[in-house]
């Protein structure tokens, strides 16, 4: 479908949350930058192997939509809602074929986010053995597994409300 289309969803189910629910999903993303910066900290030397050594490759010959997830896009609205305008420009430039990931700033890099504001795929892979950080990259896949279920049960909430709305005027 697109990475247009997982943005448009994103922002859809930001703006279906109540206040609650937004500051708990603005709460959860600040546990997953704290966690990514954990991450960054202790895969500096992988991070810096991979743009020395692969320069990027990894960010080429992609399909955004199997990488970048409507969830991802969630997380990052939700922790830099200023970034949407600049998305939204980038996303309709996506190509339908295998292309450079359209968040390298000037179609070479660097990324767009920040390095505590990556999607799950982006910031767990390595180009080369990540046993030094298993942990950290095992507790950011379990965060945003928790994003995934909050998102979820979020979004039952709002259609119980919606329903409760329509039959309880009757």
């Amino acid at each position: 479908m697109g990475i247009h289309y997982e943005l448009k969803k994103a922002d859809r189910i930001i703006r279906a949350l109540g206040p609650q629910a937004h500051q708990e999903l603005v709460a959860l993303c600040r546990i997953i930058q704290a966690h990514q910066d954990d991450l960054n900290t202790a895969a500096a030397p992988l991070f810096d192997a991979c743009g020395n050594r692969c320069k990027g490759l990894c960010c080429q010959n992609i399909h955004p939509d199997q990488i970048i997830s409507s969830t991802d896009l969630v997380f990052i609205l939700a922790s830099n809602p200023t970034i949407r305008e600049e998305l939204v420009h980038r996303a309709s430039d996506e190509c339908f074929f295998s292309s450079r990931c359209p968040f390298l700033i000037d179609s070479s890099g660097p990324c767009l986010f920040s390095s505590n504001q990556k999607p799950l795929t982006c910031i767990v892979t390595f180009c080369q053995d990540t046993g030094s950080v298993q942990g950290e990259i095992k507790r950011l896949r379990s965060d945003f597994q928790k994003l995934s279920r909050f998102l979820f049960f979020a979004r039952l909430e709002g259609w119980g409300r919606r329903i409760k709305k329509a039959f309880g005027s009757r």
